[in-house]
């Protein structure tokens, strides 16, 4: 992708897709370069030459380069930034891409995140996800089957269990919890399906699905699940601002404060239209839980039992401080 000013208005076009024999920050720069020759038409954006010079364009006027963080990239040493720099002869701005930081405050997966509540949060609906789609897999014909025919019987549309990707994993995660969300009562009722079935399922199949059952149907559980789907609604709108927008550096302040008060507003005002707590305590979304788990869920709520009530600022701060792995 190239970002540029033509007569004082920012533009930005996708420059050229080209293939790589091997990853390499080397053969990414080697690209590069081809893909500079192949590639006429644009720089007469640039150059009223009948023929401009690509290299003169570039050593004139590129200022900046941007990229997710890996190494590859970014590296000091040997990164295609720095190749980058080498070949043009001066110092680039270096952009760390914004929508890529806030999937890395999202996961914690640095030193400092061992062991705290945060990570123990993040990883126990990571792995309740990857646990329930490994239940219900394409291959699990007949538990597929008992979850499809428990929402016929409750009338609505069946939700897919969708797998965690490694890529984006926050837009990832939060389809597949929001999913997991809206099918939360047709699925713990499938999983008492399957738990008093007594020819179709192993033991084994059922003691996962009273474990799982046991599990989704605890309040503070559904409470802490429908908080972080919240959250995760929260990063992803603001990744899409990012990852849509020209941008400069008064929109960037813009959507920082939006997201700032947003956070905020998820944070200090439960009871604001549409948030988790909202939902916690409407009778829709719990009809699915026993009397007594009903019963909890409208006592779990603004307390120390919801785990990740700070949340948000924490990964408000990892995001924006400049304190992320690269």
């Amino acid at each position: 992708m190239l970002r540029f000013v033509v007569k004082h208005v920012l533009q930005l076009e996708l420059f050229r897709m080209m293939p790589l024999q091997r990853e390499r920050a080397v053969d990414i720069f080697d690209a590069f370069l081809r893909a500079l020759k192949q590639s006429k038409y644009i720089w007469h954006k640039f150059s009223n030459d009948p023929v401009p010079n690509v290299d003169k364009i570039f050593t004139d006027g590129l200022i900046a380069f941007g990229s997710d963080g890996a190494s590859v990239m970014v590296g000091v040493n040997n990164g295609f930034h720095r190749h980058l720099e080498e070949h043009y002869g001066r110092k680039l701005i270096l952009v760390h891409c914004l929508a890529h930081r806030l999937d890395l405050a999202v996961k914690p997966t640095r030193t400092e995140d061992r062991d705290t509540p945060y990570q123990k949060l993040y990883f126990t609906v990571d792995s309740l996800l990857k646990d329930i789609r490994r239940f219900f897999s394409p291959k699990a014909t007949k538990r597929l089957h008992v979850l499809k025919e428990v929402a016929k019987y409750f009338k609505v549309a069946p939700r897919n269990v969708l797998r965690l990707h490694d890529v984006r994993w926050t837009d990832s995660m939060r389809r597949a919890l929001t999913n997991l969300l809206e099918g939360y009562p047709v699925m713990i009722n499938a999983f008492e399906q399957i738990i008093a079935d007594r020819h179709q399922f192993t033991a084994n199949e059922k003691m996962l699905a009273r474990t799982y059952a046991y599990i989704m149907s605890d309040s503070k559980v559904y409470a802490t699940l429908l908080y972080f789907a919240d959250l995760l609604n929260t990063i992803t709108k603001q990744s899409k601002l990012y990852q849509l927008s020209l941008g400069n550096v008064m929109d960037l302040s813009r959507y920082q404060a939006h997201f700032n008060n947003d956070l905020w507003t998820l944070n200090n005002n439960p009871l604001a239209p549409d948030t988790w707590l909202q939902r916690l305590t409407n009778p829709l979304y719990v009809k699915c839980l026993s009397a007594t788990a009903s019963q909890q869920v409208f006592t779990t709520c603004r307390s120390d039992q919801v785990v990740c009530l700070d949340l948000s600022r924490w990964i408000f701060f990892r995001c924006f401080s400049g304190k992320q792995n690269m």
